[in-house]
């Protein structure tokens, strides 16, 4: 999987970190079942934060959902 280098506000958060980010969130979701096929949903701010959510959600093989 390929990770982004993310720019926010006046941030820019190099693909290593975004990477070790999603792959820390990924374990979490892992940790509470979450597994390949599975539906996560993501209800949060377009903030960097989503973007991991959304890209660890992609590791594990599940779906993610957008919120509003």
């Amino acid at each position: 999987m390929s990770y982004p280098t993310l720019a926010f506000d006046d941030t820019e958060i190099p693909a290593s970190v975004v990477r070790e980010w999603a792959l820390k969130a990924a374990s979490g979701l892992a940790a509470l079942g979450v597994a390949e096929g599975d539906v996560v949903a993501v209800m949060m701010r377009n903030e960097p934060e989503a973007v991991v959510a959304i890209l660890a959600a992609g590791h594990l093989g599940a779906y993610w959902c957008g919120l509003n």
